[in-house]
């Protein structure tokens, strides 16, 4: 009795569940569908929405020299923009400079490195940075053959600076056109970052190599007529040296902020600060902290290549409530 029960209910399971020639066919392509839509999300989909922290962009140097006449010219054309006065650093500073050593030196120790060898690691950079700079000034005739030419760089996409997004209402963009940077592409990315910009908002240029130089002393609104002033002004405007003076490119930067209520500056370098009045990274910082005391400007620092001074550059938006960018 149980065994023709049991014949009776597996019979009424199996018609419920039976599928014929047509049901199959559409159940196996039913199956196909899903299975090339999955591989085409992972690997067309996923894909373009990127990654904010990623690298996005490669490092381009560019082999060209410019005539020392030419960076004499350039300071006919620029704005004088008063500089901010060198402010004492002392006990009563906001942040104790022993204390910002101590925090410097444990960032250091952190590396697997250690502090002695990050020390002469930068000495070195540093010299090899210098013999370069001369190398570049010296041989002008054979710098296209020494210098090779990357450039490796996507789309631009519309209010992105050298690939970090753009979201602030008042800025500035600092640009590094030491003799290491590829300026022509420093040009192309400084245009893209302020073209897409609308007239509510604000925005001046700051160039720097061996000084520091403004297209204008104040933020201005980004209308279609100074967008297109900015861009005269960059393309006459040459290389101002060939070292990387961030002492007076940011002093020159927060000069300007002063009196147009910048909110964040946009600060790109490829090197280590090697001209100025400071070039000590602990005191540079220091004195950085002082001039934003009261400003409470943000600053986001992009870093290109392999020269950058990785701990400088990410300390320097760690203090100012900025992030680091690395290309």
């Amino acid at each position: 009795m149980k065994s023709t029960s049991g014949k009776v209910h597996w019979k009424k399971f199996a018609k419920i569940f039976s599928l014929d020639h047509r049901a199959w066919r559409c159940f196996h392509i039913s199956v196909a569908v899903h299975f090339f839509f999955l591989i085409f999300f992972y690997l067309f989909v996923l894909p373009a929405g990127g990654d904010p922290e990623a690298d996005l962009l490669s490092i381009g140097f560019e082999s060209s020299f410019e005539e020392s006449s030419e960076t004499d010219r350039s300071q006919e054309n620029s704005s004088d923009v008063p500089l901010l006065e060198e402010k004492t650093i002392s006990e009563e500073a906001p942040v104790d400079l022993k204390e910002m050593e101590e925090e410097y030196q444990e960032i250091i120790e952190s590396f697997d490195d250690g502090v002695e060898e990050y020390q002469e690691k930068r000495k070195k950079m540093l010299e090899a940075k210098k013999q370069h700079l001369a190398q570049l000034k010296a041989s002008s005739d054979d710098i296209t053959k020494n210098i090779s030419m990357r450039s490796n760089y996507g789309t631009l996409a519309p209010k992105t600076f050298y690939g970090v997004r753009i979201f602030a209402k008042s800025m500035i963009f600092v640009l590094d056109t030491s003799g290491s940077m590829d300026f022509a592409e420093g040009k192309r990315q400084l245009k893209n970052a302020y073209r897409s910009l609308n007239a509510g908002e604000n925005f001046t240029v700051v160039i720097y190599a061996d000084r520091a130089v403004a297209w204008q002393d104040t933020a201005v609104p980004a209308t279609e007529e100074n967008k297109e002033a900015a861009n005269l002004w960059l393309d006459k405007t040459p290389r101002v040296g060939y070292s990387t003076n961030i002492h007076e490119a940011v002093r020159t930067s927060f000069s300007i902020a002063k009196r147009s209520k910048v909110d964040t500056i946009y600060f790109l370098s490829d090197g280590l600060p090697s001209l100025g009045e400071i070039t000590d990274p602990i005191r540079l910082l220091h004195q950085i902290r002082l001039w934003n005391a009261s400003s409470n400007i943000i600053i986001h620092t992009i870093g290109l290549g392999s020269a950058q001074d990785h701990i400088f550059l990410g300390k320097m938006a760690e203090d100012n409530r900025g992030k680091y960018y690395v290309r």
